[in-house]
């Protein structure tokens, strides 16, 4: 039912969008070999929608920008654990030179789960403030802060009031050469940690319970200290490019609220499933993509993270492993995709055809974490 209503609402929106309106939907599908990410696989055919409706306002030196979005997961064997994402997002910018810009703004989003996972649920508010200053041909600065806050309907000691600064530099070079510095502070507090040996357990997805343990301080808080170095150049000639990465990640402060039990979602970058402060990583990964005749363009990458968490590796049973090591997972992932785009009009009317294919392999000492997956997607995406 929650497919059908995403359709026909992709089907309509041309209709209700008017010409100043910026609207986008999606749709696509996508054949799931491991859909929950774990030692124990299970195949599904997974469906995913999304929609867009945003307004823009511009003045001189001023613009603005109000958007709706909403996003629909539906699994075809696995219904019951279908669920929304809607978000909304007001954002005002002032306009600086050389194409510089301050840009500042609101955002709210919930997750909305069917009866049996009001578990996952939660609503998330976040202000923002981002800034881009290009300070010559050869050297572009940004900044940026968010606070966002985030409430679960039943996992209350997973509250949360999260800090996140960032800054960066982008070195243009000749050529089309690019080099890309980054680096991110993160830093969370938990609202209602529980006192040190308390522990919450739930029954989550499929059995698997939902483990919840206090921590030895009164107020339970995680850092996190991210650097990355990106470089990107043309390769041969001018349609074939190439971009590597490298990313470190290292915390800092108190260890964060552990939680263990749950399933990985494939579809969802929640924390609630695999938490960005729970482990420290080395990342490295490329791409290389190609313009082919006919306007299509092919993409293939490769991603590796080496990840060492704070929590215990455990047996497929959730007991700890003999000797209780630190979980440590080797993740690898290669994909390859097809895109192509037909304009409709000279107002910027768009249709976008893609497909891809990947294969994951995830090696770590924690059983149930220790898994393949692949996966076939297909996808439209409608601009208006």
């Amino acid at each position: 039912m929650r497919l059908l209503f995403s359709l026909a609402i992709i089907a309509l929106w041309p209709v209700v969008a008017a010409a100043e309106w910026q609207t986008k939907a999606s749709i696509s599908g996508s054949a799931e070999s491991n859909v929950f990410r774990n030692s124990t696989p299970e195949k599904d055919v997974v469906s995913e929608a999304d929609i867009s409706l945003a307004h823009a306002w511009d003045w001189e030196r001023w613009s603005a920008m109000a958007s709706l979005e909403g996003n629909s997961v539906n699994f075809t064997d696995h219904s019951d654990r279908n669920y929304l994402l809607p978000q909304i997002t007001l954002a005002v910018q002032r306009n600086l030179d050389n194409k510089g810009w301050v840009r500042s703004g609101l955002r709210g989003r919930t997750r909305i789960d069917g009866d049996n996972y009001q578990l996952y649920d939660y609503r998330e508010y976040a202000g923002f403030v981002d800034v881009k200053l290009p300070r010559s041909d050869n050297l572009i600065v940004s900044a940026g802060y968010t606070l966002s806050n985030r409430s679960y309907d039943q996992l209350d000691e997973l509250d949360n009031l999260e800090h996140q600064l960032y800054g960066g530099l982008q070195i243009p070079m000749e050529g089309g050469r690019n080099i890309g510095i980054s680096s991110e502070l993160g830093y969370k507090h938990y609202l209602s940690p529980l006192t040190s040996g308390t522990t919450v357990v739930r029954k989550g997805y499929r059995g698997r319970w939902v483990v919840t343990t206090g921590t030895d301080v009164e107020s339970a808080n995680a850092g996190q200290w991210v650097n990355a170095l990106t470089l990107s150049s043309p390769l041969l000639d001018d349609k074939t490019g190439v971009r590597v990465y490298v990313r470190y990640r290292v915390n800092f402060g108190e260890s964060n609220v552990t939680v263990s039990g749950l399933s990985a979602d494939n579809y969802s970058e929640d924390a609630l499933f695999d938490d960005r402060y729970s482990y420290e990583s080395r990342e490295f990964g490329g791409m290389l993509s190609r313009k082919l005749p006919y306007g299509v363009t092919a993409r293939t990458g490769y991603e590796q993270s080496v990840k060492n968490y704070t929590e215990t590796a455990q047996d497929i049973s959730g007991n700890a492993v003999t000797g209780s090591p630190q979980r440590s997972d080797d993740y690898k992932r290669i994909w390859a995709r097809l895109e192509k785009s037909v304009s409709f009009s000279d107002k910027g009317k768009k249709l976008n055809l893609y497909g891809e294919y990947q294969k994951i392999w995830n090696t770590s000492n924690s059983e149930y974490n220790h898994y393949t997956a692949s996966s076939t997607t297909a996808g439209v995406e409608f601009l208006f």
